[in-house]
């Protein structure tokens, strides 16, 4: 069965956020293992992962041009939807919707606490 949803029905509200990125959330990462992201930085299939961009657009506080070396970064894409996530010990993750809604999670071992910009 297919389910179509209008993604401004989740943008009004706090609860709408986290609902709506965790369905992105799974459709990004294979969750079988563990919280995508999180604990399996496994993606699913019929996602492509992007070579990496010019992170300076993201969220998080830290300059991307003094990340060490350890640091995880990777942009992806599913159904015209960007995913970009940067791991340094705190995990954000954001996906860009049409119109450069975004919505991130600067603590994503956590299945709350989404924004949007």
């Amino acid at each position: 069965m297919k389910l179509e949803l209008d993604i401004n029905d989740f943008l009004n509200n706090e609860r709408g956020l986290d609902l709506l990125g965790e369905i992105l959330r799974s459709k990004f990462f294979n969750q079988t293992k563990g919280l995508g992201y999180y604990s399996s930085f496994i993606l699913n299939e019929n996602v492509k992962l992007l070579p990496n961009e010019d992170f300076n657009g993201l969220l998080w506080s830290e300059n991307p041009k003094s990340m060490k070396g350890e640091d995880i970064y990777h942009c992806a894409i599913w159904n015209g939807i960007k995913m970009r996530y940067y791991w340094d010990e705190d995990r954000h993750l954001e996906f860009i919707l049409d119109d450069n809604i975004i919505i991130y999670n600067d603590d994503c071992k956590k299945t709350y606490g989404w924004c949007l910009t």
